[in-house]
C-alpha cells in the first residue's frame, strides 16, 4: 500500500511532534525565556538567553536549559576572542541543549525536522534564528 502525505501535513506532524518532545512532564508547552547568566563573574549575558519549559522551576531539576539563543550583539562583543570572529555572521544562534532529543528527531525525520524547527521556535520564544546547533 502506497501512502502519500503532503509536505504542509508532513511539516504540522514534525511541529506537533516538536511540541511534545520539549512539553514539561506536566504536558505544558508553554516555553520560558530567560537571561543568561554569568557564573564566573555574576550578572547577566548580553544578548544570550536559556530558554526552558516548567520542568525548570521544579525542585528536582537539575536546572538545565532546553536551548540557548544568542544574538549577533553578543558575538560582536567577544570579536577579539577566535569564536566571535567565527560566529558572528552565523547570529543569531539556537543551540539545542539535549543531544538524545537531537538524535530522535534526526532519527525519525532526518534532516527535515530542522526548517520545523525553527518555525517552532520563533512562535514560541519570538526570538529570530539564522543558525541551529542541534547538540548530537
Amino acid at each position: 500500500m502506497k501512502v502519500i502525505i503532503t509536505e504542509s501535513k508532513l511539516d504540522e506532524v514534525i511541529y506537533n511532534y516538536i511540541d511534545e518532545l520539549f512539553a514539561a512532564e506536566n504536558g505544558s508547552t508553554e516555553i520560558h525565556t530567560l537571561e543568561s547568566i554569568n557564573h564566573e563573574e555574576g550578572g547577566t549575558i548580553e544578548n544570550v538567553y536559556d530558554i526552558v519549559n516548567d520542568d525548570y522551576y521544579d525542585d528536582d531539576n537539575d536546572g538545565e536549559y532546553l536551548f540557548t539563543w544568542s544574538g549577533k550583539k553578543y558575538y560582536e562583543n567577544h570579536a577579539h576572542q577566535s569564536f566571535g570572529r567565527r560566529l558572528v555572521d552565523d547570529a543569531p544562534i539556537v543551540e539545542i541543549n539535549d543531544g538524545g532529543k537531537v538524535r530522535n528527531l534526526d532519527s525519525y525525520f532526518g534532516n527535515l525536522w530542522r526548517p520545523v524547527f525553527i518555525k517552532w521556535f520563533k512562535d514560541k520564544v519570538n526570538l529570530p534564528i539564522k543558525t541551529l546547533y542541534p547538540q548530537s
